[in-house]
């Protein structure tokens, strides 16, 4: 059974635009709001190297180790967008249990009900096998869990590089949503090739369409891009930053994730050294 719970998120999201653009730095929700956008960018996706899609290779090649981590946890999206790379570890559960039992949170309508579809798809492809998700349009600060059991929490598309403060926001969410024994499973761009890939960014025709979706004439002579000491790629737009990403190093990343209360217990990577998969356990 999928269930679908809806959010009436604009009135929020408009009073946090006017709050964040006063403050002079816009955050990820925002980019969001235009689905569009982001369909658009994910066919010309600077996030990617060589690979369309270098974490679903990263996954796939993987499958077999990853599946061992994750048997029998429930399972917590943080984000779901188009969600191909989300539905391969329900795939990977499907192969080997009954039944998934799943949560996705994300903040688009239009992502959530694709998501929807696309499990139910999944369950026509296993036919017995079930799945039992919840799938909420919110905001990720808002979000609570239900389940009680041991849980895995994804966060795939290098959503966690949009956080900025060394991501600190996103990882006292996963702090507050998750308990001992939990595993929680990442998807970052390592820092091998970061001037290439900021200026994929600097120079990507789609992103100002996606990442400015709330202004209906974009000036182009407004945006700048800049690229700091600890590899954030920003991108502002007449002097209010609007965008950011990161680039991560994995001994960084480990010794990030241990300051929360997560401990490194593997990690995959794709041919090129650009797209990383990391497993955490929650100590």
């Amino acid at each position: 059974m999928i269930k679908k719970e809806f959010t009436d998120v604009e009135d929020i999201l408009e009073k946090r635009l006017n709050e964040q653009v006063q403050s002079g730095k816009l955050e990820g929700e925002q980019w969001f709001r235009n689905p569009l956008g982001w369909l658009l960018v994910c066919f010309n996706n600077p996030l990617n190297f060589k690979n369309p899609n270098g974490e679903l290779v990263v996954l796939q090649n993987n499958q077999n180790e990853i599946s061992k981590y994750i048997k029998g946890l429930n399972q917590i999206h943080y984000g779901v967008g188009v969600g191909e790379t989300e539905l391969e570890i329900v795939r990977f559960e499907l192969e080997q249990s009954k039944v998934v039992s799943l949560e996705g949170i994300d903040i688009n309508k239009t992502f959530i009900e694709l998501f929807g579809e696309n499990l139910k798809d999944k369950e026509f492809e296993f036919g017995k096998n079930s799945i039992q998700a919840k799938l909420i349009q919110d905001l990720f600060q808002n979000y609570q869990p239900s389940f009680n059991g041991n849980t895995l929490h994804v966060c795939l598309g290098g959503t966690l590089g949009n956080f900025d403060d060394s991501s600190s926001e996103l990882w006292s969410i996963f702090q507050k949503n998750s308990k001992s024994g939990d595993c929680l499973l990442v998807g970052v761009k390592m820092d091998k090739y970061v001037d290439i890939d900021f200026k994929k960014y600097q120079t990507n025709y789609y992103y100002p369409a996606f990442v400015l979706s709330h202004i209906k004439n974009v000036d182009a002579s407004l945006i700048k891009w800049r690229k700091d000491e600890n590899n954030y790629f920003r991108m502002s737009y007449d002097g209010i930053e609007v965008f950011r990403t990161r680039r991560f190093n994995k001994d960084n990343l480990i010794k990030e994730a241990g300051t929360h209360g997560f401990k490194f217990a593997d990690s995959w990577t794709c041919e090129y050294e650009h797209s990383l998969v990391v497993l955490f356990k929650r100590n």
